[in-house]
Protein backbone atom coordinates (compact mmCIF):
# COMPACT_ATOMS: atom_id res chain seq x y z
CA UNK A 1 0.00 0.00 0.00
CA UNK A 2 1.06 3.31 -0.74
CA UNK A 3 1.20 5.40 2.82
CA UNK A 4 2.90 8.66 1.56
CA UNK A 5 3.89 10.84 -1.76
CA UNK A 6 6.52 13.94 -0.89
CA UNK A 7 7.41 16.08 -4.23
CA UNK A 8 9.78 18.88 -4.70
CA UNK A 9 10.56 21.12 -7.21
CA UNK A 10 8.39 18.91 -9.70
CA UNK A 11 6.92 20.97 -12.72
CA UNK A 12 4.24 23.07 -10.72
CA UNK A 13 4.87 21.37 -7.68
CA UNK A 14 7.28 23.04 -5.38
CA UNK A 15 6.89 21.00 -1.94
CA UNK A 16 3.94 18.64 -1.05
CA UNK A 17 3.55 15.59 1.02
CA UNK A 18 0.72 13.27 0.57
CA UNK A 19 -0.38 10.32 2.88
CA UNK A 20 -2.58 8.13 1.61
CA UNK A 21 -5.19 5.82 2.98
CA UNK A 22 -6.33 2.09 2.31
CA UNK A 23 -9.63 2.30 0.10
CA UNK A 24 -10.59 4.53 -2.36
CA UNK A 25 -8.97 8.10 -2.18
CA UNK A 26 -10.00 10.68 -4.97
CA UNK A 27 -7.14 13.82 -6.16
CA UNK A 28 -9.40 16.86 -7.37
CA UNK A 29 -9.00 20.40 -8.01
CA UNK A 30 -9.52 22.81 -10.62
CA UNK A 31 -8.21 21.79 -14.31
CA UNK A 32 -4.76 23.35 -15.48
CA UNK A 33 -4.12 22.90 -11.02
CA UNK A 34 -1.78 19.70 -11.77
CA UNK A 35 -3.49 17.37 -10.06
CA UNK A 36 -1.80 14.72 -13.45
CA UNK A 37 1.20 15.66 -11.74
CA UNK A 38 0.65 13.54 -8.49
CA UNK A 39 0.44 10.56 -11.04
CA UNK A 40 3.55 11.46 -12.93
CA UNK A 41 5.47 11.72 -9.38
CA UNK A 42 4.50 8.44 -8.85
CA UNK A 43 5.34 6.93 -12.19
CA UNK A 44 8.36 8.48 -11.55
CA UNK A 45 9.35 6.71 -8.36
CA UNK A 46 8.15 3.64 -10.21
CA UNK A 47 10.89 4.06 -12.82
CA UNK A 48 9.28 5.64 -15.62
CA UNK A 49 11.74 7.66 -17.88
CA UNK A 50 12.87 11.05 -16.62
CA UNK A 51 13.21 14.38 -18.06
CA UNK A 52 15.12 17.48 -17.50
CA UNK A 53 12.14 19.48 -18.43
CA UNK A 54 10.09 18.33 -15.31
CA UNK A 55 12.17 20.16 -13.17
CA UNK A 56 10.83 23.72 -11.18
CA UNK A 57 12.06 26.65 -13.06
CA UNK A 58 15.26 27.88 -10.53
CA UNK A 59 15.58 24.91 -8.86
CA UNK A 60 19.03 22.62 -9.34
CA UNK A 61 16.79 19.26 -9.03
CA UNK A 62 13.41 17.84 -8.60
CA UNK A 63 13.08 14.84 -6.08
CA UNK A 64 10.39 12.21 -5.40
CA UNK A 65 10.18 10.10 -2.44
CA UNK A 66 7.31 7.27 -1.92
CA UNK A 67 6.54 5.03 1.29
CA UNK A 68 5.11 1.89 1.06
CA UNK A 69 3.91 -0.87 3.19
CA UNK A 70 4.79 -4.40 2.01
CA UNK A 71 2.76 -7.50 2.80
CA UNK A 72 5.13 -10.11 4.52
CA UNK A 73 4.89 -13.08 5.93
CA UNK A 74 6.44 -11.97 9.27
CA UNK A 75 3.79 -8.78 9.24
CA UNK A 76 4.37 -5.87 6.65
CA UNK A 77 7.92 -4.07 5.82
CA UNK A 78 8.31 -0.53 5.06
CA UNK A 79 10.57 0.62 1.66
CA UNK A 80 10.90 3.90 0.23
CA UNK A 81 11.72 4.49 -3.23
CA UNK A 82 13.36 7.97 -4.52
CA UNK A 83 13.65 9.31 -7.79
CA UNK A 84 15.98 12.50 -8.24
CA UNK A 85 15.69 14.42 -11.52
CA UNK A 86 18.80 16.93 -11.90
CA UNK A 87 18.08 19.75 -14.36
CA UNK A 88 21.22 18.65 -16.03
CA UNK A 89 22.52 15.06 -16.23
CA UNK A 90 21.26 11.87 -15.79
CA UNK A 91 18.47 11.42 -12.59
CA UNK A 92 19.15 8.82 -9.83
CA UNK A 93 17.22 5.92 -7.94
CA UNK A 94 17.06 4.94 -4.47
CA UNK A 95 15.77 1.82 -2.86
CA UNK A 96 15.94 2.57 1.10
CA UNK A 97 18.47 5.56 0.79
CA UNK A 98 21.02 2.56 -1.19
CA UNK A 99 21.36 3.42 -4.94
CA UNK A 100 19.96 1.47 -7.31
CA UNK A 101 18.23 2.08 -10.64
CA UNK A 102 15.15 2.86 -12.48
CA UNK A 103 14.70 -0.38 -14.39
CA UNK A 104 15.73 -2.53 -10.71
CA UNK A 105 12.89 -0.25 -8.86
CA UNK A 106 10.25 -1.17 -12.08
CA UNK A 107 10.99 -5.13 -11.56
CA UNK A 108 11.00 -4.81 -7.82
CA UNK A 109 7.74 -2.59 -7.56
CA UNK A 110 5.92 -3.21 -10.69
CA UNK A 111 3.44 -5.93 -9.28
CA UNK A 112 2.85 -3.94 -6.54
CA UNK A 113 1.38 -1.26 -7.99
CA UNK A 114 -0.11 -0.44 -11.34
CA UNK A 115 -0.32 3.28 -12.49
CA UNK A 116 -2.67 3.95 -15.40
CA UNK A 117 -1.83 7.45 -16.29
CA UNK A 118 -3.22 9.30 -19.70
CA UNK A 119 -1.65 8.44 -23.12
CA UNK A 120 0.69 5.89 -20.93
CA UNK A 121 -0.96 2.54 -21.98
CA UNK A 122 2.16 0.18 -22.31
CA UNK A 123 0.89 -2.30 -20.66
CA UNK A 124 -1.60 -3.39 -23.60
CA UNK A 125 0.83 -2.24 -26.52
CA UNK A 126 2.85 -4.78 -25.31
CA UNK A 127 2.14 -8.20 -27.02
CA UNK A 128 3.02 -10.16 -24.33
CA UNK A 129 1.60 -8.78 -21.43
CA UNK A 130 -1.67 -9.00 -23.38
CA UNK A 131 -1.20 -12.79 -23.98
CA UNK A 132 -0.18 -13.19 -20.12
CA UNK A 133 -3.20 -11.32 -19.09
CA UNK A 134 -5.36 -14.08 -21.48
CA UNK A 135 -3.63 -17.03 -19.90
CA UNK A 136 -4.02 -15.43 -16.51
CA UNK A 137 -8.10 -15.34 -17.00
CA UNK A 138 -8.15 -18.83 -18.69
CA UNK A 139 -5.77 -20.77 -16.28
CA UNK A 140 -3.48 -21.68 -19.00
CA UNK A 141 -0.07 -23.56 -17.75
CA UNK A 142 2.35 -22.42 -20.50
CA UNK A 143 5.36 -24.11 -18.69
CA UNK A 144 5.02 -27.31 -20.89
CA UNK A 145 5.17 -24.87 -24.12
CA UNK A 146 8.26 -22.50 -22.61
CA UNK A 147 9.99 -26.57 -21.68
CA UNK A 148 9.47 -27.67 -25.48
CA UNK A 149 11.20 -24.16 -26.66
CA UNK A 150 13.67 -24.44 -24.42
CA UNK A 151 14.75 -27.98 -25.29
CA UNK A 152 14.43 -27.34 -28.92
CA UNK A 153 17.37 -24.02 -27.99
CA UNK A 154 19.47 -26.56 -26.14
CA UNK A 155 19.85 -28.85 -28.83
CA UNK A 156 20.45 -26.06 -31.60
CA UNK A 157 22.84 -24.06 -28.77
CA UNK A 158 25.15 -27.92 -28.99
CA UNK A 159 24.50 -28.51 -32.47
CA UNK A 160 26.30 -24.75 -32.69
CA UNK A 161 29.05 -25.62 -30.46
CA UNK A 162 29.85 -29.36 -32.75
CA UNK A 163 32.44 -26.73 -34.91
CA UNK A 164 32.34 -25.42 -38.52
CA UNK A 165 32.64 -26.70 -41.64
CA UNK A 166 35.20 -30.22 -41.91
CA UNK A 167 38.42 -28.57 -42.97
CA UNK A 168 38.28 -26.19 -39.65
CA UNK A 169 37.65 -29.41 -37.40
CA UNK A 170 39.98 -30.90 -39.08
CA UNK A 171 42.45 -28.02 -37.70
CA UNK A 172 41.04 -27.64 -34.57
CA UNK A 173 41.45 -31.23 -33.79
CA UNK A 174 45.30 -31.14 -35.13
CA UNK A 175 45.36 -28.44 -32.61
CA UNK A 176 43.70 -30.17 -29.68
CA UNK A 177 45.91 -33.61 -30.51
CA UNK A 178 49.01 -31.76 -30.02
CA UNK A 179 48.29 -29.79 -27.37
CA UNK A 180 46.78 -32.91 -25.00
CA UNK A 181 50.04 -35.16 -26.39
CA UNK A 182 52.33 -32.41 -25.00
CA UNK A 183 50.90 -32.03 -21.66
CA UNK A 184 50.36 -35.89 -21.10
CA UNK A 185 54.28 -35.95 -22.20
CA UNK A 186 55.02 -34.20 -19.26
CA UNK A 187 53.33 -36.19 -16.90
CA UNK A 188 52.79 -33.34 -14.56
CA UNK A 189 52.26 -33.86 -11.04
CA UNK A 190 51.02 -30.68 -8.87
CA UNK A 191 53.68 -31.52 -5.80
CA UNK A 192 56.68 -31.88 -8.55
CA UNK A 193 57.45 -27.88 -8.62
CA UNK A 194 58.37 -27.90 -4.78
CA UNK A 195 60.58 -31.15 -4.80
CA UNK A 196 62.42 -29.67 -7.21
CA UNK A 197 63.09 -26.48 -6.01
CA UNK A 198 64.58 -28.22 -2.28
CA UNK A 199 66.32 -30.32 -4.60
CA UNK A 200 68.04 -27.63 -6.50
CA UNK A 201 68.89 -25.89 -3.13
CA UNK A 202 70.85 -28.89 -2.13
CA UNK A 203 72.35 -29.45 -5.11
CA UNK A 204 73.36 -25.75 -5.54
CA UNK A 205 74.82 -25.85 -2.56
CA UNK A 206 76.28 -29.18 -2.20
CA UNK A 207 80.01 -27.90 -0.83
CA UNK A 208 78.31 -26.59 2.17
CA UNK A 209 76.31 -28.76 2.82
CA UNK A 210 78.77 -31.14 3.54
CA UNK A 211 81.31 -29.39 4.98
CA UNK A 212 78.70 -28.45 7.56
CA UNK A 213 77.44 -32.35 8.04
CA UNK A 214 81.60 -33.23 8.07
CA UNK A 215 81.94 -31.11 10.90
CA UNK A 216 79.03 -31.63 12.97
CA UNK A 217 79.65 -35.28 12.54
CA UNK A 218 83.55 -34.79 13.71
CA UNK A 219 82.26 -32.85 16.53
CA UNK A 220 79.65 -35.45 17.32
CA UNK A 221 82.30 -38.12 17.78
CA UNK A 222 85.35 -36.88 19.35
CA UNK A 223 82.76 -35.34 22.12
CA UNK A 224 83.50 -37.58 25.67
CA UNK A 225 82.39 -35.07 28.23
CA UNK A 226 78.74 -36.28 27.31
CA UNK A 227 79.81 -40.02 28.48
CA UNK A 228 81.67 -38.94 31.36
CA UNK A 229 78.95 -36.63 32.49
CA UNK A 230 76.22 -39.49 32.15
CA UNK A 231 78.92 -42.19 34.60
CA UNK A 232 79.00 -39.29 37.13
CA UNK A 233 74.82 -39.55 37.68
CA UNK A 234 75.24 -43.24 38.14
CA UNK A 235 76.96 -42.40 41.72
CA UNK A 236 73.79 -42.08 43.18
CA UNK A 237 70.00 -43.18 43.52
CA UNK A 238 69.29 -40.01 44.01
CA UNK A 239 70.20 -38.76 40.43
CA UNK A 240 68.75 -41.13 38.30
CA UNK A 241 65.94 -38.69 36.95
CA UNK A 242 68.77 -36.75 36.17
CA UNK A 243 70.70 -39.73 34.50
CA UNK A 244 67.16 -40.49 32.48
CA UNK A 245 67.32 -37.35 30.88
CA UNK A 246 70.98 -37.23 29.95
CA UNK A 247 70.75 -40.55 28.38
CA UNK A 248 68.21 -39.57 26.36
CA UNK A 249 70.00 -36.75 24.77
CA UNK A 250 72.54 -38.91 24.16
CA UNK A 251 70.83 -41.31 22.46
CA UNK A 252 68.82 -38.40 20.41
CA UNK A 253 72.38 -37.22 19.39
CA UNK A 254 73.55 -40.52 18.12
CA UNK A 255 70.58 -40.73 15.86
CA UNK A 256 71.48 -36.90 14.84
CA UNK A 257 74.77 -38.23 13.63
CA UNK A 258 73.47 -41.45 11.91
CA UNK A 259 71.09 -39.12 10.11
CA UNK A 260 73.71 -36.91 9.26
CA UNK A 261 76.29 -39.54 8.00
CA UNK A 262 73.23 -40.75 5.90
CA UNK A 263 72.67 -37.71 4.36
CA UNK A 264 76.64 -37.35 3.64
CA UNK A 265 76.25 -40.29 2.13
CA UNK A 266 73.51 -39.28 -0.47
CA UNK A 267 74.94 -35.89 -1.39
CA UNK A 268 77.38 -35.85 -4.87
CA UNK A 269 78.04 -33.33 -6.99
CA UNK A 270 75.84 -33.92 -10.37
CA UNK A 271 76.24 -31.19 -12.71
CA UNK A 272 74.12 -33.00 -14.87
CA UNK A 273 71.34 -33.73 -12.19
CA UNK A 274 71.11 -29.80 -11.82
CA UNK A 275 70.96 -29.35 -15.68
CA UNK A 276 67.83 -31.81 -15.89
CA UNK A 277 66.07 -29.85 -12.87
CA UNK A 278 66.44 -26.88 -14.88
CA UNK A 279 65.31 -27.82 -17.70
CA UNK A 280 62.16 -29.66 -15.88
CA UNK A 281 61.38 -26.63 -14.64
CA UNK A 282 61.77 -25.05 -17.63
CA UNK A 283 59.13 -27.09 -19.13
CA UNK A 284 56.82 -26.55 -16.36
CA UNK A 285 56.96 -23.16 -16.61
CA UNK A 286 56.42 -23.44 -20.76
CA UNK A 287 52.90 -25.33 -19.93
CA UNK A 288 51.89 -23.09 -16.87
CA UNK A 289 52.43 -19.53 -19.28
CA UNK A 290 50.42 -21.37 -21.94
CA UNK A 291 47.84 -23.89 -20.08
CA UNK A 292 46.98 -22.42 -16.47
CA UNK A 293 48.79 -20.55 -13.53
CA UNK A 294 49.49 -23.69 -11.63
CA UNK A 295 49.55 -27.34 -12.75
CA UNK A 296 46.00 -28.13 -11.19
CA UNK A 297 44.90 -25.63 -13.83
CA UNK A 298 46.88 -27.11 -16.79
CA UNK A 299 45.64 -30.50 -15.64
CA UNK A 300 41.76 -29.18 -15.78
CA UNK A 301 42.51 -27.68 -19.05
CA UNK A 302 44.02 -30.88 -20.43
CA UNK A 303 40.64 -32.80 -19.45
CA UNK A 304 38.41 -29.70 -21.35
CA UNK A 305 40.81 -30.44 -24.31
CA UNK A 306 40.05 -34.32 -24.13
CA UNK A 307 36.19 -33.69 -23.90
CA UNK A 308 36.60 -31.12 -26.82
CA UNK A 309 38.87 -33.54 -28.94
CA UNK A 310 36.17 -36.08 -28.25
CA UNK A 311 32.97 -33.91 -29.21
CA UNK A 312 34.91 -33.13 -32.38
CA UNK A 313 35.92 -36.38 -33.85
CA UNK A 314 32.32 -38.08 -32.86
CA UNK A 315 30.96 -34.89 -34.75
CA UNK A 316 29.11 -36.32 -37.32
CA UNK A 317 27.56 -39.10 -35.71
CA UNK A 318 26.47 -36.19 -32.47
CA UNK A 319 25.40 -33.85 -35.25
CA UNK A 320 23.38 -36.64 -36.79
CA UNK A 321 21.60 -37.60 -33.57
CA UNK A 322 21.12 -33.73 -32.28
CA UNK A 323 19.33 -33.49 -36.06
CA UNK A 324 16.65 -36.52 -35.02
CA UNK A 325 16.45 -35.03 -31.47
CA UNK A 326 15.75 -31.65 -32.61
CA UNK A 327 13.02 -32.77 -35.43
CA UNK A 328 11.06 -35.15 -32.28
CA UNK A 329 11.50 -31.69 -29.98
CA UNK A 330 9.51 -29.43 -33.16
CA UNK A 331 7.18 -32.11 -33.30
CA UNK A 332 6.34 -32.20 -29.64
CA UNK A 333 6.30 -28.17 -29.67
CA UNK A 334 3.72 -28.39 -32.49
CA UNK A 335 1.24 -30.60 -30.44
CA UNK A 336 2.20 -28.55 -27.50
CA UNK A 337 1.64 -25.23 -29.21
CA UNK A 338 -1.62 -26.48 -30.72
CA UNK A 339 -3.19 -27.41 -27.18
CA UNK A 340 -1.81 -23.96 -26.03
CA UNK A 341 -3.57 -22.36 -28.89
CA UNK A 342 -6.90 -24.10 -28.67
CA UNK A 343 -7.22 -23.29 -24.86
CA UNK A 344 -6.35 -19.69 -25.96
CA UNK A 345 -9.05 -19.08 -28.49
CA UNK A 346 -11.34 -21.07 -26.21
CA UNK A 347 -10.65 -18.60 -23.51
CA UNK A 348 -10.49 -15.13 -25.57
CA UNK A 349 -14.44 -14.67 -26.29
CA UNK A 350 -15.02 -15.49 -22.43
CA UNK A 351 -12.33 -12.85 -21.70
CA UNK A 352 -13.94 -10.33 -24.22
CA UNK A 353 -17.50 -11.30 -22.82
CA UNK A 354 -16.17 -10.46 -19.32
CA UNK A 355 -14.74 -7.24 -20.17
CA UNK A 356 -17.43 -5.85 -22.75
CA UNK A 357 -19.54 -6.89 -19.51
CA UNK A 358 -16.94 -4.15 -17.37
CA UNK A 359 -16.88 -1.12 -20.02
CA UNK A 360 -20.73 -1.15 -20.51
CA UNK A 361 -21.19 -0.45 -16.27
CA UNK A 362 -18.41 2.32 -16.55
CA UNK A 363 -21.02 4.44 -19.23
CA UNK A 364 -20.08 2.49 -22.15
CA UNK A 365 -22.96 0.75 -22.87
CA UNK A 366 -22.43 0.76 -26.74
CA UNK A 367 -18.83 -0.34 -26.03
CA UNK A 368 -17.65 -4.28 -27.49
CA UNK A 369 -14.44 -5.61 -26.34
CA UNK A 370 -12.66 -8.26 -28.51
CA UNK A 371 -9.55 -10.51 -27.50
CA UNK A 372 -8.43 -12.10 -30.93
CA UNK A 373 -5.41 -14.90 -30.82
CA UNK A 374 -3.57 -16.29 -34.24
CA UNK A 375 0.03 -17.97 -34.39
CA UNK A 376 0.75 -20.86 -33.94
CA UNK A 377 0.66 -21.21 -30.49
CA UNK A 378 -2.25 -18.63 -30.57
CA UNK A 379 0.07 -15.85 -28.62
CA UNK A 380 -0.20 -13.26 -31.26
CA UNK A 381 -3.12 -11.53 -29.12
CA UNK A 382 -4.62 -8.24 -30.23
CA UNK A 383 -7.19 -6.82 -27.49
CA UNK A 384 -10.04 -4.80 -29.64
CA UNK A 385 -12.61 -2.12 -29.30
CA UNK A 386 -15.39 -1.32 -30.84
CA UNK A 387 -16.76 2.08 -29.27
CA UNK A 388 -19.81 1.77 -31.16
CA UNK A 389 -19.39 3.52 -34.33
CA UNK A 390 -18.86 -0.44 -35.78
CA UNK A 391 -15.09 -0.18 -36.03
CA UNK A 392 -12.97 -2.11 -34.11
CA UNK A 393 -9.45 -0.84 -33.43
CA UNK A 394 -6.66 -1.71 -31.27
CA UNK A 395 -6.94 -0.50 -27.40
CA UNK A 396 -3.85 0.88 -27.65
CA UNK A 397 -4.40 2.99 -30.58
CA UNK A 398 -8.24 4.16 -28.93
CA UNK A 399 -8.16 7.82 -29.12
CA UNK A 400 -9.70 8.88 -25.48
CA UNK A 401 -7.73 8.92 -22.72
CA UNK A 402 -10.74 8.31 -20.95
CA UNK A 403 -11.97 5.33 -22.81
CA UNK A 404 -8.36 4.12 -22.23
CA UNK A 405 -8.46 4.30 -18.24
CA UNK A 406 -12.08 2.69 -18.06
CA UNK A 407 -10.55 -0.62 -20.77
CA UNK A 408 -7.64 -1.00 -18.23
CA UNK A 409 -9.96 -0.61 -15.42
CA UNK A 410 -12.61 -2.91 -16.73
CA UNK A 411 -9.64 -5.59 -17.06
CA UNK A 412 -8.04 -4.86 -13.91
CA UNK A 413 -12.13 -5.73 -12.29
CA UNK A 414 -12.13 -9.25 -14.44
CA UNK A 415 -8.32 -9.95 -13.73
CA UNK A 416 -8.78 -9.24 -9.85
CA UNK A 417 -9.69 -12.36 -9.19
CA UNK A 418 -6.45 -14.04 -10.64
CA UNK A 419 -3.95 -11.72 -8.72
CA UNK A 420 -2.69 -8.08 -9.35
CA UNK A 421 -1.42 -4.86 -7.63
CA UNK A 422 -2.41 -3.93 -4.21
CA UNK A 423 -2.65 -0.58 -5.90
CA UNK A 424 -4.53 1.18 -8.80
CA UNK A 425 -3.75 4.29 -9.66
CA UNK A 426 -6.19 5.57 -12.29
CA UNK A 427 -5.91 9.09 -13.76
CA UNK A 428 -8.54 11.02 -15.56
CA UNK A 429 -10.71 7.82 -16.04
CA UNK A 430 -14.07 10.05 -15.95
CA UNK A 431 -13.05 12.06 -18.75
CA UNK A 432 -15.54 12.65 -21.09
CA UNK A 433 -17.99 11.16 -18.65
CA UNK A 434 -21.10 13.31 -17.33
CA UNK A 435 -22.71 13.58 -13.67
CA UNK A 436 -25.49 11.28 -14.56
CA UNK A 437 -23.41 8.12 -14.95
CA UNK A 438 -20.74 9.09 -12.24
CA UNK A 439 -22.54 7.01 -9.70
CA UNK A 440 -22.24 4.22 -11.87
CA UNK A 441 -18.25 4.23 -11.82
CA UNK A 442 -18.21 5.67 -8.18
CA UNK A 443 -19.82 2.19 -7.22
CA UNK A 444 -17.30 0.47 -9.29
CA UNK A 445 -14.18 1.96 -7.89
CA UNK A 446 -15.93 1.67 -4.56
CA UNK A 447 -16.19 -2.34 -5.09
CA UNK A 448 -12.53 -2.24 -5.93
CA UNK A 449 -11.30 -0.40 -2.85
CA UNK A 450 -12.85 -3.20 -0.40
CA UNK A 451 -9.90 -5.43 -2.28
CA UNK A 452 -6.77 -2.86 -3.39
CA UNK A 453 -5.94 0.53 -2.77
CA UNK A 454 -7.71 2.65 -5.28
CA UNK A 455 -6.34 6.58 -6.23
CA UNK A 456 -7.95 8.34 -8.99
CA UNK A 457 -7.84 11.69 -10.43
CA UNK A 458 -11.10 13.07 -10.39
CA UNK A 459 -13.32 16.10 -11.60
CA UNK A 460 -16.45 14.69 -11.00
CA UNK A 461 -18.01 15.06 -7.55
CA UNK A 462 -20.12 11.71 -7.47
CA UNK A 463 -16.74 9.73 -7.42
CA UNK A 464 -14.82 12.09 -5.11
CA UNK A 465 -17.80 12.25 -2.28
CA UNK A 466 -17.36 8.21 -2.35
CA UNK A 467 -13.99 8.10 -1.70
CA UNK A 468 -12.99 7.69 1.84
CA UNK A 469 -10.32 10.56 1.64
CA UNK A 470 -9.42 13.56 -0.38
CA UNK A 471 -6.78 15.11 -1.79
CA UNK A 472 -7.15 18.71 -3.45
CA UNK A 473 -4.44 20.09 -5.72
CA UNK A 474 -4.54 23.89 -5.69
CA UNK A 475 -2.91 26.19 -7.63
CA UNK A 476 -1.55 29.85 -6.49
CA UNK A 477 0.08 32.81 -8.25
CA UNK A 478 2.63 34.39 -5.62
CA UNK A 479 3.88 37.60 -6.89
CA UNK A 480 7.71 37.16 -8.15
CA UNK A 481 7.71 33.53 -7.05
CA UNK A 482 5.41 32.30 -10.51
CA UNK A 483 2.52 29.90 -10.33
CA UNK A 484 2.99 27.03 -8.03
CA UNK A 485 0.04 24.49 -6.83
CA UNK A 486 -0.28 22.77 -3.36
CA UNK A 487 -1.52 19.16 -2.54
CA UNK A 488 -3.55 19.07 1.01
CA UNK A 489 -5.59 15.97 2.39
CA UNK A 490 -8.75 17.44 3.38
CA UNK A 491 -11.07 17.01 6.13
CA UNK A 492 -14.58 16.85 6.45
CA UNK A 493 -15.69 20.30 6.20
CA UNK A 494 -12.89 21.08 3.32
CA UNK A 495 -14.14 18.35 1.52
CA UNK A 496 -17.75 19.43 1.56
CA UNK A 497 -16.04 23.05 0.01
CA UNK A 498 -14.06 21.47 -2.93
CA UNK A 499 -16.91 19.07 -3.74
CA UNK A 500 -19.43 21.99 -3.72
CA UNK A 501 -16.70 23.96 -6.12
CA UNK A 502 -16.88 20.63 -8.54
CA UNK A 503 -20.89 20.93 -8.51
CA UNK A 504 -20.99 24.66 -9.36
CA UNK A 505 -17.63 26.31 -9.35
CA UNK A 506 -18.40 27.88 -6.00
CA UNK A 507 -19.41 26.75 -2.16
CA UNK A 508 -22.68 28.52 -2.44
CA UNK A 509 -25.91 27.04 0.01
CA UNK A 510 -27.51 24.98 -2.89
CA UNK A 511 -24.41 23.61 -4.04
CA UNK A 512 -22.77 22.98 -0.26
CA UNK A 513 -26.43 20.99 0.30
CA UNK A 514 -25.51 18.92 -2.31
CA UNK A 515 -21.89 18.34 -1.18
CA UNK A 516 -23.34 17.24 2.19
CA UNK A 517 -26.02 15.12 0.45
CA UNK A 518 -23.39 13.00 -1.35
CA UNK A 519 -21.32 12.85 1.79
CA UNK A 520 -23.49 11.62 3.87
CA UNK A 521 -24.69 8.63 1.72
Amino acid sequence: MLVELHIENLAVIESATVLFEPGLTAITGESGSGKSMLVQALSLALGSRSDPSMVRSGASEARVDARFIIPDPDGAAERVITRSIPAQGRSRAYIDGRPTTATAIAESFGTLIEVHAQHEYHRLGDRSTRCALLDMFGSIDTRPLNDARARIAEIEAELATLGGDRRSREREIDLLRYQLTEIDAAELDPDEPDRLDDEERLLTDVDAILTGTRRAIDALDHDRHLLDALRGLEASPILEAHHRRLDGLVAELRDLRSDLVAMEGGIDHDPARLEAIADRKALIGSLLRRYGRDIVEVLTYRDGIKTDLERLQNHDQRADQLVQMGERAREHLSRVAAEVARRRAEAAPALAGAITERLQQLDMSSARFDVVTSGDDGGEVEYLLDGGDGRALPVSRVASGGELARCMLAIDLVLEPYGGAHCVVLDEIDAGMGGATGGALAAVLGELALRRQVIVVTHLPTIAAAARSQVAITRHNAEGAGAFSTAQVLDHDSRLTEIARMFAGSDDVEALDLARRLLDR
